[in-house]
Parts: C-alpha cells; sequence; structure tokens
C-alpha cells in the first residue's frame, strides 16, 4: 500500500465588477491498493478500480496537474473525465 497526499493551494480573483472567484484545491490522500485484477485506489472519500498500472498512473497524473478541474467533472457526470 502507497499513501501520497497532495497539497491545499488557496487562490482568489477580483474581477472589474468586484466578484471574487476563488479556487481551492483541497487535499485529498491518494490510497492506492493492489488487487488481483488490477489496482483500487481511493481518493478522498471515492474509490476507483483499474486494471493496468499505466492507466492509474497516468489519472493520477492528470488530478495532480488540475485536481479542481478533475473533481468539478467527476462532481458533474459522476464519472472521470475522457482521456
Amino acid at each position: 500500500m502507497s499513501l501520497v497526499s497532495a497539497y491545499s493551494t488557496n487562490t482568489a480573483t477580483l474581477t472589474s465588477n468586484n466578484t471574487i472567484y476563488v479556487n481551492q484545491i483541497v487535499p485529498r490522500q491518494i490510497t492506492i491498493n493492489p488487487v488481483a485484477n488490477g489496482y483500487s485506489i481511493s481518493i478522498g472519500c471515492q474509490t476507483f478500480v483499474f486494471e493496468s498500472m499505466v492507466n492509474m498512473l497516468s489519472r493520477i497524473e492528470e488530478y495532480y496537474n488540475d485536481p479542481a478541474q478533475v473533481e468539478q467533472y467527476f462532481n458533474e457526470h459522476k464519472k472521470l473525465p475522457n482521456k
């Protein structure tokens, strides 16, 4: 089992009409568990299963590159973004 943590980052943007947009990347712990035919991964309270290490690592990289976008897509569509 391997554990990796993302770190929290907050940014705020003030627009010309005095609207504040806050972008927050919430820290999520990633837990990787090898299973009989692949890997079970928990990110925060969600669990995903991958059949190949290559696909798993690609998806983790995608999450670390832009966690806010991946989480927003998942929350709206209840699935990971298509590659």
